[in-house]
């Protein structure tokens, strides 16, 4: 019979079975695949912040190349790492559809924060020459992660 505590005072409930503790050894096909998921999981976190480090470089000679052109000096005054940074985070989450906590884990920062920073790079976009420096890197990520969009002037073969 099973105790139940209730206000203070066991009472016997004859409709639960008794309670048990059952820890039957895994076996070794169990221990593989439990140490397949967890490395899976490292996999995974590994290609993502890959996928990151190779937006972050590429976003860094996008900027550098918009800097001098389409996106004037006031873009490139204002706190370009930061700047870069959120370009990237804004990237990951349209382009690769990355979930928030991956992108923060990615970039070393709290998920608040690439929130904020996908937000702001979307307010930017409001102005014609942001806009299409950014629809230029949107078009550059999904080439390089071969994604590219059918209104993209990509030759395929």
């Amino acid at each position: 019979m099973r105790q139940e505590a209730c206000t203070g005072q066991c009472r016997q409930r004859a409709d639960m079975p008794p309670a048990t503790n059952i820890t039957s050894p895994r076996s070794e096909s169990d221990h593989a695949s439990a140490t397949a998921g967890m490395s899976g999981g490292r996999e995974r976190r590994a290609s993502r912040q890959t996928q990151v480090a190779i937006i972050q470089k590429l976003v860094a000679q996008l900027f550098d190349l918009g800097c001098q052109g389409a996106l004037g000096a006031g873009t490139a005054a204002r706190r370009p790492g930061c700047h870069m940074r959120q370009i990237t985070m804004y990237l990951c989450r349209v382009v690769l559809s990355m979930p928030y906590q991956h992108i923060a884990e990615a970039v070393g920062r709290d998920r608040s924060t690439v929130i904020h920073g996908c937000a702001a790079i979307e307010d930017r976009r409001d102005a014609p020459d942001y806009d299409a420096f950014m629809d230029r890197c949107e078009q550059c990520v999904r080439v390089v992660f071969g994604q590219a969009d059918e209104d993209c002037d990509v030759a395929r073969s």
